[in-house]
Protein backbone atom coordinates (compact mmCIF):
# COMPACT_ATOMS: atom_id res chain seq x y z
CA UNK A 1 0.00 0.00 0.00
CA UNK A 2 1.06 3.37 -1.21
CA UNK A 3 0.00 6.61 0.78
CA UNK A 4 -1.44 7.38 -2.92
CA UNK A 5 -3.69 4.84 -2.75
CA UNK A 6 -5.27 7.21 -0.37
CA UNK A 7 -6.41 9.42 -3.16
CA UNK A 8 -9.03 8.70 -5.52
CA UNK A 9 -8.02 9.30 -9.40
CA UNK A 10 -11.76 10.11 -9.84
CA UNK A 11 -10.71 13.22 -7.88
CA UNK A 12 -7.34 14.37 -9.15
CA UNK A 13 -6.76 17.87 -8.98
CA UNK A 14 -4.16 18.63 -11.37
CA UNK A 15 -4.73 22.16 -11.89
CA UNK A 16 -6.38 25.00 -10.47
CA UNK A 17 -8.28 28.09 -11.54
CA UNK A 18 -8.50 31.32 -11.24
CA UNK A 19 -11.94 30.68 -9.32
CA UNK A 20 -10.60 27.67 -7.44
CA UNK A 21 -7.99 30.02 -5.89
CA UNK A 22 -10.93 32.98 -5.36
CA UNK A 23 -12.28 30.28 -2.50
CA UNK A 24 -9.02 30.90 -0.49
CA UNK A 25 -10.42 34.19 0.58
CA UNK A 26 -13.56 32.67 1.94
CA UNK A 27 -11.78 31.18 4.84
CA UNK A 28 -15.30 30.85 6.67
CA UNK A 29 -15.98 27.88 4.16
CA UNK A 30 -13.27 25.89 5.90
CA UNK A 31 -14.21 26.34 9.42
CA UNK A 32 -17.63 24.63 7.94
CA UNK A 33 -15.91 21.70 6.91
CA UNK A 34 -14.07 21.32 10.49
CA UNK A 35 -17.25 21.97 11.90
CA UNK A 36 -18.98 19.38 9.88
CA UNK A 37 -16.63 16.59 10.87
CA UNK A 38 -15.93 16.97 14.54
CA UNK A 39 -18.93 16.60 17.41
CA UNK A 40 -17.80 20.08 19.15
CA UNK A 41 -19.49 23.12 18.82
CA UNK A 42 -16.99 25.30 16.84
CA UNK A 43 -18.00 29.57 15.84
CA UNK A 44 -15.98 32.12 14.82
CA UNK A 45 -15.62 35.71 16.67
CA UNK A 46 -15.28 39.46 15.21
CA UNK A 47 -14.00 41.23 17.61
CA UNK A 48 -13.95 44.37 15.07
CA UNK A 49 -17.85 43.91 15.05
CA UNK A 50 -18.32 42.75 18.54
CA UNK A 51 -20.38 39.65 16.83
CA UNK A 52 -20.30 36.02 16.02
CA UNK A 53 -19.46 35.52 12.48
CA UNK A 54 -20.01 31.77 12.56
CA UNK A 55 -21.82 29.20 14.52
CA UNK A 56 -21.77 25.51 13.94
CA UNK A 57 -25.00 23.47 14.08
CA UNK A 58 -24.19 21.29 17.17
CA UNK A 59 -27.71 21.56 19.00
CA UNK A 60 -26.35 20.80 22.58
CA UNK A 61 -24.81 24.00 22.78
CA UNK A 62 -27.00 26.51 21.27
CA UNK A 63 -29.57 26.46 24.21
CA UNK A 64 -32.73 25.00 21.84
CA UNK A 65 -32.12 27.59 19.26
CA UNK A 66 -30.75 27.23 15.95
CA UNK A 67 -27.16 28.99 15.05
CA UNK A 68 -28.98 31.70 12.88
CA UNK A 69 -30.85 32.80 16.48
CA UNK A 70 -27.20 32.32 18.07
CA UNK A 71 -25.30 34.36 15.57
CA UNK A 72 -27.92 37.04 15.78
CA UNK A 73 -28.34 37.19 19.57
CA UNK A 74 -24.40 37.69 19.53
CA UNK A 75 -23.17 38.44 23.15
CA UNK A 76 -26.15 38.56 24.29
CA UNK A 77 -26.39 35.16 23.91
CA UNK A 78 -24.35 34.78 27.00
CA UNK A 79 -26.23 37.04 29.00
CA UNK A 80 -29.38 35.21 28.79
CA UNK A 81 -27.71 31.50 28.94
CA UNK A 82 -24.88 31.54 31.35
CA UNK A 83 -25.99 32.28 34.89
CA UNK A 84 -24.77 35.56 36.33
CA UNK A 85 -22.24 34.48 38.74
CA UNK A 86 -20.57 32.23 35.18
CA UNK A 87 -20.96 35.56 33.37
CA UNK A 88 -18.99 37.70 35.75
CA UNK A 89 -16.50 35.54 35.51
CA UNK A 90 -16.36 35.16 31.61
CA UNK A 91 -15.90 39.49 31.94
CA UNK A 92 -13.08 38.57 34.40
CA UNK A 93 -11.17 35.99 32.28
CA UNK A 94 -12.05 38.12 29.09
CA UNK A 95 -9.72 41.27 31.09
CA UNK A 96 -7.40 38.90 32.57
CA UNK A 97 -6.83 37.47 29.36
CA UNK A 98 -6.31 40.60 27.30
CA UNK A 99 -3.98 41.96 29.92
CA UNK A 100 -2.22 38.81 29.06
CA UNK A 101 -2.10 38.71 25.76
CA UNK A 102 -0.73 42.23 25.60
CA UNK A 103 2.16 41.08 27.23
CA UNK A 104 2.92 38.50 24.49
CA UNK A 105 5.50 39.20 21.60
CA UNK A 106 3.68 39.98 18.57
CA UNK A 107 4.98 37.72 16.51
CA UNK A 108 3.98 35.08 19.19
CA UNK A 109 0.46 35.47 19.73
CA UNK A 110 -1.21 33.07 17.29
CA UNK A 111 0.54 30.84 19.40
CA UNK A 112 -1.48 30.79 22.60
CA UNK A 113 -4.64 29.02 23.49
CA UNK A 114 -7.38 30.20 26.49
CA UNK A 115 -9.35 27.48 27.71
CA UNK A 116 -11.53 27.69 30.35
CA UNK A 117 -14.67 26.29 32.16
CA UNK A 118 -18.51 27.80 32.67
CA UNK A 119 -22.28 26.39 32.66
CA UNK A 120 -24.76 27.65 30.36
CA UNK A 121 -28.56 26.51 29.64
CA UNK A 122 -28.86 23.55 27.71
CA UNK A 123 -32.19 22.72 25.51
CA UNK A 124 -33.95 21.65 28.36
CA UNK A 125 -33.24 24.85 30.66
CA UNK A 126 -30.64 23.26 32.69
CA UNK A 127 -27.04 24.35 33.18
CA UNK A 128 -24.06 22.01 31.82
CA UNK A 129 -20.39 23.12 32.41
CA UNK A 130 -18.96 23.25 29.19
CA UNK A 131 -14.90 24.02 28.36
CA UNK A 132 -14.38 26.50 25.80
CA UNK A 133 -11.17 27.40 24.06
CA UNK A 134 -10.43 30.18 22.23
CA UNK A 135 -7.34 31.37 19.93
CA UNK A 136 -6.56 34.11 17.54
CA UNK A 137 -6.12 33.55 13.71
CA UNK A 138 -6.44 37.32 12.25
CA UNK A 139 -4.77 39.95 13.86
CA UNK A 140 -4.88 43.53 13.20
CA UNK A 141 -1.57 45.57 12.32
CA UNK A 142 -1.46 46.78 15.49
CA UNK A 143 -1.89 42.88 17.15
CA UNK A 144 -5.03 43.35 18.19
CA UNK A 145 -7.01 40.18 17.74
CA UNK A 146 -9.32 40.84 14.89
CA UNK A 147 -10.98 37.03 14.59
CA UNK A 148 -10.42 34.35 16.92
CA UNK A 149 -11.96 30.52 16.70
CA UNK A 150 -13.68 28.99 19.63
CA UNK A 151 -14.21 25.28 20.51
CA UNK A 152 -16.67 24.33 22.89
CA UNK A 153 -17.22 20.81 24.09
CA UNK A 154 -18.11 18.84 27.54
CA UNK A 155 -16.09 19.81 30.82
CA UNK A 156 -14.28 17.10 32.09
CA UNK A 157 -14.26 19.01 35.21
CA UNK A 158 -16.88 19.51 38.07
CA UNK A 159 -17.15 23.50 38.65
CA UNK A 160 -16.61 26.30 36.70
CA UNK A 161 -13.50 27.97 36.59
CA UNK A 162 -10.14 25.88 35.63
CA UNK A 163 -8.38 28.78 33.31
CA UNK A 164 -5.49 28.36 31.73
CA UNK A 165 -3.26 29.67 28.35
CA UNK A 166 -0.97 27.25 26.73
CA UNK A 167 1.78 28.02 23.99
CA UNK A 168 2.12 25.76 21.09
CA UNK A 169 5.02 23.94 21.21
CA UNK A 170 5.85 24.54 24.72
CA UNK A 171 5.40 22.97 28.00
CA UNK A 172 4.65 26.50 29.32
CA UNK A 173 1.03 26.70 30.67
CA UNK A 174 -0.38 29.75 33.36
CA UNK A 175 -3.01 29.22 35.06
CA UNK A 176 -5.40 32.43 36.29
CA UNK A 177 -6.12 33.01 39.97
CA UNK A 178 -9.74 34.17 40.00
CA UNK A 179 -9.62 35.09 43.52
CA UNK A 180 -6.65 37.71 42.58
CA UNK A 181 -6.85 38.41 39.26
CA UNK A 182 -2.87 37.26 38.32
CA UNK A 183 -1.51 34.19 36.19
Amino acid sequence: MDVNDLFSPKNAVDSLSAKDLEQTKDYIEIVKAFARITYQSIYVIDYQLKAFEFVSDNPLFLAGLTSKQVIEMGYGFYQKYVPAPDFQMLIQINNAGFNFYENIPLEERKQHVISYDFQIQDANKKYILINHKLTPFFLTEEGKIWKAMCIVSLSSNISSGNVTIEKLHSDLLWELDLLTGKW
